[in-house]
């Protein structure tokens, strides 16, 4: 019988002084080994959890909870009011919202020491005489829930939009097609008559090259849009996303734009299974939207590849403008964009490319200091390493 059982402490506590040291001694061990197993369990839970005494002052945290408060591990906590622990507006206004009389739940958005969204549940303690003994709050971290809400969600949304894409394509590139062969001829024309004066020539050659950069331009906005809900299948082979990144470099040529580029590629990174084509897409986007976030000073990309258990990253952070907090939900909507001449179409690309393959895209900004977008791609699986048979004597 475990030394903590109820029934076997009442006997041991009501013989305690009949009973030999020796026995006292092995009861003793015994609760502070069951305590301390306990308190592994506690601190081993995925849920952080905060007991309080029913005035709100602390008697026990697990590790947990200590981690989404954002307090330190070994900072003392015992005995102080967990108000003041709750260094978080939203959470401070739960706790100080609750009577204690109910089961009460919420979800708040954490702003320290990560924004991270939690499931907040309060139960209260009584002891046998129905009175208040403590106080108990469960902290659940729902943000991977949430995201994976949002994907589906997103996804749905795509699904919807790809039922009307391949009639409202063909409807408009037809017209599309004619207006630039049309236009073409109309440039070539006016280049080949004759005009009163040369001004009125000019105006009228500029006039047909803004028609046909118009048209190209619908035609690409079109392009993309078929793209991003209609993707073709990706070829799935095994490439190294190192060599792919460094092809996308070249092409990107960010050293003329006067951009500092730091470079740290994992020279033992396993290989991924990828459309090279669509990948390599992929990264030129966000390289691309990463060198266009930049000012006029301070034009550096840091540019990472990473290996962590059956994962492959690659980080792409830059030093510029950095993306307001209410536009993180919105960055992945169709024509979404902050750019002038932007179309709103090159994240949704990148994200659903980077879905295709299995993989995450993971987006980190401050406004005003810079953002960093990370992809997360499975990698292929390492071969076994076999241990040689053993030698026979002879």
């Amino acid at each position: 019988m475990s030394p903590l059982s109820s029934k076997f402490t009442e006997k041991v506590l009501a013989r305690i002084g009949k009973l030999d040291p020796q026995r006292v001694e092995r009861f003793v061990r015994g609760v502070v080994r069951e305590r301390n197993f306990f308190e592994d369990i506690f601190d081993a839970m995925a849920e952080g959890v905060v007991v309080t005494d029913p005035d709100g002052r602390v008697l026990m945290i697990n590790l947990m909870a200590r981690r989404q408060l954002g307090i330190r591990q070994r900072a003392r906590v015992l005995g102080r009011p967990l108000l003041e622990l709750a260094d978080d507006s939203a959470l401070r206004q739960v706790l100080s919202g609750w009577d204690g009389r109910r089961v009460d739940q919420r979800e708040v958005m954490l702003e320290i020491p990560d924004h991270c969204d939690l499931l907040v549940t309060l139960r209260s303690v009584r002891d046998e005489e129905g009175e208040p003994a403590a106080r108990v709050m469960i902290l659940t971290d729902v943000t991977e829930h949430h995201r994976r809400e949002r994907e589906q969600a997103r996804a749905e949304h795509l699904s919807g939009l790809a039922v009307l894409t391949a009639g409202v394509a063909h409807e408009i590139k037809n017209p599309l097609n004619s207006l630039r062969i049309h236009g073409q001829l109309l440039s070539q024309a006016l280049g080949e008559a004759e005009w009163p004066t040369e001004i009125q020539g000019e105006r009228a050659a500029r006039s047909a090259e803004i028609i046909l950069e118009e048209t190209q331009r619908l035609s690409r906005v079109v392009d993309q849009f078929m793209q991003a809900v209609r993707p073709a299948k990706p070829n799935l082979m095994r490439h190294s996303l190192n060599v792919v990144l460094r092809r996308v470099l070249n092409i990107a040529a960010l050293e003329e734009r006067d951009i500092e580029v730091t470079l740290d590629l994992d020279p033992q990174l396993p290989d991924v299974l990828m459309d090279d084509h669509q990948m390599g897409q992929a990264l030129h986007n966000l390289i691309l939207n990463a060198a266009e976030s930049l000012g006029e000073s301070d034009r550096q990309l840091t540019i990472e590849t990473h290996a962590a258990g059956d994962t492959v990253t690659v980080s792409i952070a830059d030093t510029g403008c950095g993306i307001p907090r209410e536009d993180l939900e919105r960055i992945f909507q169709p024509y979404f964009t902050t750019k002038f001449n932007g179309t709103g179409l090159g994240l949704m690309v990148v994200h659903r490319i980077v879905g295709d393959h299995g993989g995450r895209l993971l987006i980190e900004s401050a406004e005003g200091e810079g953002t960093k977008v990370t992809i997360a791609l499975p990698a292929v699986e390492r071969p076994a390493r076999l241990l040689p048979p053993p030698e026979r004597e002879d």
